[in-house]
């Protein structure tokens, strides 16, 4: 309450001894309280963004290989847990295509996965393949894309 009284008092201009410590004193603690919230809501979000890290800590793991028998080339390889809301980013490194008849394998850990594999152009035309895997411990998933379906 005191501190609120302060902030009145400073804000009609008639600071007070200490008000003007008390407002300052505030401020930070406002400050902090917005910045430990807005670190707690973009952390919390990053797996929507991302589609959440690949490989889990002191989780056994698997291998999902995106094999293309399309006949494109594939320039997108999006790949989230299942219990996030989107594919998220694309996971192939930048400048990685895969090329028709070869691919490119992603260490993961064991559990659920959503992959979609696709050629997306700047003009927004695209041709994917989308799937929901279980991926098993010490196993490699090979996941087809032919003819861009």
């Amino acid at each position: 309450m005191v501190a609120l009284t302060g902030l009145a008092l400073c804000l009609t201009g008639l600071c007070m001894k200490g008000a003007t410590d008390m407002v300052s004193m505030l401020t930070r603690t406002l400050t902090m309280m917005v910045l430990a919230l807005a670190v707690t809501l973009v952390a919390g979000c990053e797996s929507m963004i991302t589609g959440g890290p690949l490989i889990r800590p002191g989780e056994p793991t698997g291998v999902i290989e995106v094999v293309n028998n399309s006949g494109l080339t594939i320039n997108s390889v999006a790949i989230s847990n299942c219990s996030a809301s989107t594919y998220g980013l694309n996971r192939l490194p930048n400048g990685v295509v895969i090329p028709h008849g070869r691919s490119y394998s992603f260490p993961v850990s064991a559990g659920c996965w959503d992959v979609l594999a696709g050629v997306y152009n700047a003009d927004f035309s695209h041709a994917d393949t989308r799937r929901r895997i279980t991926v098993a411990p010490n196993v490699r998933f090979r996941f087809h894309v032919n003819d861009g379906r």
